[in-house]
């Protein structure tokens, strides 16, 4: 019986290799052809195959189960290629990253089976493996979301040109589905030995976003180096989360800015993308950001037609705020308070303190708030800044932006006004 198991479990394997292989030999995507698939157990019955499959365990450290040898065709040459069809998502920080991100067991990885196409400059003697992204979907609190995670142990995680497809593969499928994407990014930058075939999936990674935009919410998260092309993704999506002590964005490095280096004023940091720019909607661990994007996605519609935002309210909606008069020098407090549960998320809290943008639950609806301050209370009761009642520019331009994203997914918006 246990062997009827594995055999079976072995043949739908062989099938999962073809179903992923059959875009590469219909278009010529991967640069070979594939004549020949055989699986784990098939290869160590076959002497000549075992020394190959032995290597590529202990240089993959991966079970058994999930190595498959293809047989390949290129340049009229027989060949061998060894994939790992295993889930990439338990092996790197990469797939950490989704796992923690993740409900428990949900993710579904696609394009596993994916790598370099390129065979400039000796890329073919590279292991590319999943060319540096980790790409799929999973749910989170039982909302579906499409994910990818970038690799930074492969070639440091540049973009090339299969990477950036299957990103755009992914963007695809989000806005068919109707559900969030969430970017993990730590990227060396733009894969030079690619050249115009890395610019052409990097356009295209673009276009997909901006048409992406308002249709469906993009979340990205940076953990490591963001810079060069790459910095505009976080640019072009609706929220940005920095790690604190790793994360790095720029398009050109700090001491490019003529009179300026890293050490007067570092322009990458996340503490420079939250407070200057605006950029960062939120900072903190890795595990704070993850936790931060799970209540994002909790708070908001999967897509500009369909508002799945609505849950259960257990509290009571004719509770008495008594101290909420106390509060109305600073609105993010009395926003905490006439939420549901006080729940509220507040967006680019570190940017612009005058005025106050977040999502907040009202009878167990998601609603926008906007507010202005004219003081800021820390967690001790200490005021933290002070301002003089007046809407400044970049409190102005936050607010708009915020409330040009809620126009987009229909979420009403709430607004406390106390100007001088």
């Amino acid at each position: 019986m246990q062997e009827y198991e594995e055999k079976k479990s072995e043949e739908v394997l062989e099938q999962n290799v073809k179903r992923l292989c059959a875009y590469g030999r219909s278009t010529g995507t991967h640069g070979f052809f594939i004549y020949r698939i055989y699986t784990t157990r098939q290869v160590f019955n076959k002497k000549q195959y075992k020394g190959i499959a032995l290597k590529c365990q202990k240089q993959y450290n991966i079970i058994g189960k999930n190595l498959v040898l293809l047989l390949i065709q290129e340049s009229g040459k027989t060949q061998f290629k060894i994939m790992n069809m295993g889930n990439m998502a338990a092996d790197n920080a990469a797939g950490k990253r989704i796992n923690s991100l993740l409900d428990a067991g949900s993710f579904v990885e696609i394009g596993g089976a994916v790598t370099a196409r390129t065979t400039d400059f000796n890329m073919q003697e590279k292991e590319t493996p999943a060319d540096g992204v980790i790409t799929g979907y999973g749910v989170i609190d039982g909302n579906l979301v499409y994910v990818y995670s970038q690799d930074a142990t492969v070639l440091n995680g540049a973009i090339g040109e299969m990477h950036a497809k299957k990103i755009s593969n992914i963007y695809d499928m989000a806005m068919k589905m109707g559900a969030p994407v969430i970017g993990l990014v730590d990227c060396a930058g733009f894969r030079l030995q690619e050249a115009t075939d890395a610019l052409e999936a990097f356009g295209k990674l673009y276009q997909k976003q901006s048409m992406a935009s308002g249709v469906i919410p993009q979340i990205t998260a940076i953990f490591g180096t963001c810079g060069g092309g790459l910095s505009i993704v976080p640019a072009l999506t609706d929220f940005t989360f920095m790690e604190t002590k790793n994360g790095k964005l720029f398009t050109n490095t700090p001491n490019a800015i003529p009179g300026n280096d890293i050490s007067k004023c570092d322009t990458s940091s996340a503490k420079f993308q939250s407070e200057t720019t605006g950029l960062a909607d939120g900072i903190g661990t890795e595990e704070e950001i993850l936790a931060d994007i799970r209540s994002l996605v909790c708070m908001l519609p999967s897509n500009n037609e369909e508002d799945s935002s609505y849950e259960e309210c257990n509290d009571d909606l004719n509770r008495v705020c008594a101290d909420l008069a106390n509060a109305k020098e600073d609105t993010a407090i009395a926003l905490t308070m006439i939420s549901d549960d006080n729940i509220f998320c507040e967006v680019k809290k570190a940017y612009a303190k005058d005025m106050v943008a977040g999502f907040i639950k009202l009878n167990g609806m998601t609603v926008g708030a906007v507010a202005n301050r004219s003081k800021v209370y820390n967690e001790e009761a200490e005021v933290e800044a002070e301002f003089d009642g007046s809407l400044s520019a970049d409190g102005a331009e936050k607010a708009a932006e915020f409330v040009q994203f809620c126009d987009a997914f229909n979420i009403p918006v709430l607004t406390l006004t106390n100007v001088s």
